[in-house]
């Protein structure tokens, strides 16, 4: 057993299967975000260049709604990852240098941000 600054005997091991699975619970979160912004720049309304003006070629003017839908998916997908990796992060956090994981809360704002704007725009 080690001992703390305090003379404290520490009888922890170290961080339980519930506190290493935060940093999955972060990783996959933001993957999903990620590819949500990826998949937004495909859905999106094409701009018109100058060469699609001059080729007369045609633009999709409208939103790609299946793809719109899908990113709306991977939004409350990385919600609710982001929702369960802070309630097991308030559930083992037991000591006073034992914080709330801020990559966590950041993506939980982000996707609820996300799913505010698509609620209003679509």
């Amino acid at each position: 057993m080690a001992v703390t600054p305090r003379g404290i005997k520490e009888r922890r091991d170290g961080p339980d299967g519930w506190s290493r699975s935060l940093k999955w619970f972060a990783t996959i979160g933001w993957v999903l975000l990620i590819i949500a912004l990826f998949l937004l720049a495909y859905a999106k309304p094409e701009t018109e260049t100058f060469f699609d003006r001059a080729n007369n070629l045609s633009v999709r003017t409208s939103w790609n709604m299946q793809l719109a839908q899908l990113i709306y998916l991977l939004l409350c997908l990385g919600l609710l990852t982001s929702i369960t990796g802070l309630l097991i992060n308030f559930k083992r956090k037991r000591r006073r240098n034992e914080g709330i994981r801020d990559s966590l809360v950041v993506m939980a704002l982000a996707s609820l941000l996300g799913i505010v704007l698509y609620q209003i725009s679509f």
